[in-house]
């Protein structure tokens, strides 16, 4: 991949990276070692997420909270753009 191309991987992943992603125990620790994986392997950094800890509820009286939206970059945007961060916004209706 040439140096000069500097891009973002931005989406929901419905995968979480950590047990931290989630506001209750569970999710599935295989999962979570092929996703970081693959983060590692295409030589991915995460760009930091601003203003909440999670992106996905359930909606339910006690709601099960969760990360599923990540924000990549390649070091080369890292290194031209050092200060990126992402925010999430809230949605009021379904994305789907």
């Amino acid at each position: 991949m040439p140096e000069e191309v500097s891009w973002l991987i931005v989406g929901d992943f419905n995968l979480i990276r950590r047990p931290e992603d989630r506001n209750r125990e569970g999710g599935d620790i295989q999962e979570m070692f092929l996703f970081n994986e693959a983060i590692s392997s295409l030589g991915l950094i995460e760009i930091p997420l601003r203003g909440r800890r999670f992106t996905w509820t359930n909606k339910q009286t006690e709601p099960l909270l969760e990360r599923f939206d990540w924000f990549f970059s390649l070091a080369s945007w890292t290194l031209k753009y050092p200060n990126t961060t992402a925010k999430s916004l809230t949605m009021v209706t379904s994305d789907h």
